[in-house]
């Protein structure tokens, strides 16, 4: 449920195992461009079953607001055509790299997982990667790749952007096309 929210940025999900990576993150990131609306667009996972979690999840959109240490998070999505919200922090342990620890009060499952930024052009797109270093109980690593954009009705132009498919062929090995879309119709 809150899963697709907590991950943020369209995830990108394979149908195939591995352990979870370790990927090169965005460096000096700027967090007051960072900040302000994203709507997440397409998601993809190593993991079938955490594909399923996104399967009835649309209208994903988070609120990022800079803090001293990271971002204060708030969003919106639905759930099955259900309204939900959820409400947390980003926290940077090195303010030089873009990976932050995710803490979600309402979520305590999620807390575990770290959540990477690896591009953006601060204007249309952001590509992430959070994974929680361990495996499922199915053996493949509990990790997502999401990209997000500033606009909903921009899918199109966000998936063609050459930098965001060099970035997660190389960063995260995952080809754009395998991603998922995340409905935005219908949202308010």
């Amino acid at each position: 449920m809150c899963r697709s929210i907590l991950l943020f940025f369209g995830c990108v999900y394979v149908a195939y195992g591995r352990d979870c990576i370790h990927p090169e993150v965005l460096a000096n990131p700027d967090l007051n461009k960072l900040g302000g609306d994203w709507y997440e667009l397409a998601y993809t996972s190593a993991n079938e079953s955490l594909l399923d979690d996104y399967k009835d999840t649309s209208c994903v959109k988070l609120n990022y607001k800079p803090n001293d240490d990271g971002f204060d998070v708030s969003g919106s999505y639905k759930e099955e055509g259900k309204s939900e919200t959820i409400k947390g922090t980003y926290k940077m342990a090195d303010k030089s790299k873009a990976l932050f620890d995710l803490n979600f009060p309402d979520e305590p499952e999620y807390n575990d997982y770290k959540y990477h930024y690896l591009c953006t052009d601060y204007t249309n797109y952001l590509a992430g990667y959070s994974s929680n270093g361990y495996q499922k109980g199915d053996g493949l690593c509990s990790e997502y790749v999401v990209v997000a954009g500033r606009d909903p009705s921009k899918m199109p132009e966000v998936m063609a952007n050459e930098h965001l498919k060099k970035c997660l062929s190389d960063k995260v090995q995952t080809e754009i096309g395998k991603l998922k879309a995340i409905s935005q119709i219908g949202c308010n």
